[in-house]
This record gives C-alpha cells, structure tokens and sequence, in this order.
C-alpha cells in the first residue's frame, strides 16, 4: 500500500481542535499505541500494540525529509504479539520503543472519484502525545486502488494550508528517530 502523509510538530493545540470543529470534525478514538522498532536492514519494521487489544506488523519506506513525503508499507495482524516481539527481537535486535496516546480524526477526501465518500476512503489525521517528544500531527492519505499517486498528494498539501501547518513545523524523521537522536 502507498500513502503521503506529513508529520508536524503541535505548538497549538487549540488552534487545530478549531479547525477540525469549523469541519465539523469529530474525534474517531482516543487510543494507546506501542511501537516497538526493530534493526530492519533496509526501511522500518515495527510491531505496534493497540491499547493492549490488538497488534499490527508494519514494515515501511519513506524519504527522511520534511514535507509531504510518499510511504510505501505492507501490515499483518498479529495473533500472537508477544511471540512475534521475541523472535523479531532475537532476529534484529530491538533499535527502540515509542509509546504514544493518538487521537483519530477521519477528514473528508476532496479529490478525484473518492470525494466525499466515507469510510476507508477516508484520512487519517491523529494528534499523537509521544512520551520523551511532546505533541504532534500527523495526516496519512492512502492511495486508493486506481487512483493517480497525485490525487492523494494534493489531498495532503490541501489539509496542511488549512490547518495552518508552517514548514518550520515538518518533521523529517519518525518518531523512533527523533527518541534516538533527541533532534528537538
């Protein structure tokens, strides 16, 4: 699967709860996630626990650049997480973990056949609280199967101008990253 998607550093809160409201956006879900990255060697392999529930293995390949940027992923469900965390872990090493509190919103598509439709179609924005890091926001828009790359883009660019996102505020690097480099 292929999304563009940006991440940005949060600085007002309000300001974007605002704009979700001028939307007539409301949050999806609140929940708790634990990303734990393993040493992959090649792109990101991580396992992540969904409020102790649920488990996903996602591996993905984007540019490190701040701005909209193309990720390319593959998930599995995980029937077993702490199994699989143990193998992955005696296989790769673990690099690090990311526990964070994510806030969903579904935004509405405006583009191309998928606008105004509901459900899958749908983006992801989260406000995401990582511990170590502080606050975030984050919009994935996933190519939907047809669809031109550049819809789905443009999707993106369109949701950054109107939540009043500066690139002074674009992150480059994933979460794990910036625990391990402590760039902020």
């Amino acid at each position: 699967m292929t999304n563009f998607e940006f991440k940005a550093r949060l600085r007002n809160h309000t300001a974007i709860q605002q704009a979700l409201a001028q939307h007539d956006i409301p949050r999806a879900a609140k929940i708790r996630q634990t990303d734990t990255y393993f040493n992959a060697p090649r792109g990101r392999l991580k396992l992540r626990n969904i409020d102790d529930e649920a488990a996903q293995l996602i591996f993905y390949q984007r540019p490190d650049h701040a701005e909209i940027k193309r990720s390319d992923y593959l998930m599995s469900p995980v029937d077993s997480p702490p199994a699989l965390r143990e193998v992955l872990s005696a296989a790769y090493g673990i690099r690090t973990v990311v526990e964070k509190t994510r806030e969903l919103y579904w935004l509405p598509r405006r583009f191309g056949d998928h606008a105004g439709s509901a459900g899958p179609d749908f983006i992801r924005l989260h406000i995401d609280t990582v511990e170590g890091l502080g606050d975030f926001l984050e919009i994935e828009v996933i190519v939907q199967k047809g669809e031109p790359p550049e819809i789905a883009e443009r999707e993106a660019r369109a949701w950054l101008r109107d939540l009043g996102i500066v690139r002074e505020d674009l992150l480059s690097h994933s979460y794990a990253d910036l625990l391990e480099a402590r760039v902020l």
